[in-house]
């Protein structure tokens, strides 16, 4: 009997972006490697302020949106006898060896895995074939545009976490003004362009009263507040007075605008300036135009992407900041 592949929505229940970006991994590996595929949507994510979740509608209505973009196809399992095998991550030369073992059994073995990485870092080209479904799926929402689209990812996570859990993970501003003064010199020349900048924080001080409950405990258990009574301060950051943009560009700047209006911008636009981001790396996948990727993602560089490294940037100059760092203020 097959094997058949899905994802495991619950081992690991972070930011959609990080999920969506795991089942589209997940999908196409199945997909390359002709195993049979059982569709697993987002089952919880980790609320953050850029959401604007005001309760379990709104929070359920996010929810619905990605599922809805990101489902795919599924084999029907003709038995509800079947075998379940979880793991966390798997290399191709294991998951063929899984697959050859189970085509000579009468078992039905479903196999939840949580990770893609093993395989989709090292053959980033398999993503295509789920992006192509996408694609399809999606045609009348993915219409390319004549636009910079610049992904500043930086958030206010590390205000609640664990110090323990704090990565660098933040590119610096200065990369954002590095990055556009190439695109303006290289591609428009004198030019004018248009810019839109997408970004998680706020552009003002502002007070958050998180939703979901496991946030707001965290948020007491770090900040030592009541964060649902006396609210979670938040501070403000003027990306306009962080990020020099070329004088011959038109900008403007979406502060934790929809998540699917932001997403769309990045994967409609004809250059995407990608930050250090499970978020915009699945962006960056979907979108048909010019990606730039950062030298220093933890993804790997689909072919076809542009290095930082080739616009001349050296990363040397441009190291990943500690979320929280005082850079970011």
């Amino acid at each position: 009997m097959p094997l058949i592949l899905t994802y495991d929505n619950e081992s690991l229940q972070d930011g959609l972006g990080s999920q969506a970006l795991r089942i589209l991994g997940i999908y196409s590996i199945a997909k390359v490697f002709f195993i049979r595929y059982q569709h697993t949507p987002i089952k919880e994510f980790i609320e953050e302020h850029a959401h604007g979740l005001t309760g379990k509608r709104s929070e359920s209505r996010l929810l619905n949106q990605v599922n809805e973009f990101f489902h795919f196809p599924s084999n029907t399992l003709k038995s509800n006898n079947f075998e379940i095998l979880t793991m966390r991550n798997i290399s191709a030369r294991t998951l063929l060896k899984l697959k050859l073992r189970y085509s000579f059994t009468r078992r039905i073995v479903v196999l939840r895995l949580l990770l893609p990485f093993n395989i989709t870092d090292r053959l980033p080209r398999i993503y295509s074939i789920g992006v192509r479904h996408l694609r399809r799926q999606h045609r009348r929402l993915l219409v390319q545009k004549d636009i910079v689209v610049v992904h500043v990812r930086r958030g206010y996570g590390y205000l609640y976490s664990e110090k323990s859990s704090l990565r660098p993970r933040h590119l610096p501003y200065k990369y954002y003004s590095s990055v556009l003064e190439c695109v303006a010199k290289k591609k428009y020349g004198g030019d004018t362009f248009q810019v839109i900048v997408h970004t998680d924080l706020s552009p003002t001080r502002t007070e958050w009263r998180p939703f979901q409950k496991k946030v707001g405990a965290a948020v007491e258990r770090i900040q030592k507040t009541k964060s649902r009574s006396d609210g979670f301060n938040l501070p403000g950051v003027n990306l306009r007075e962080r990020i020099s943009f070329p004088m011959n560009s038109i900008v403007r700047i979406e502060y934790c605008s929809d998540f699917m209006k932001t997403f769309l911008d990045m994967c409609n636009c004809t250059i995407l300036v990608q930050s250090k981001s499970s978020f915009s790396y699945l962006a960056g996948l979907v979108n048909s135009g010019l990606v730039i990727w950062p030298s220093s993602h933890g993804h790997a560089k689909k072919p076809g992407w542009l290095d930082s490294t080739e616009l001349g940037l050296d990363p040397e100059n441009f190291i990943p900041l500690i979320e929280g760092s005082p850079e970011r203020l």
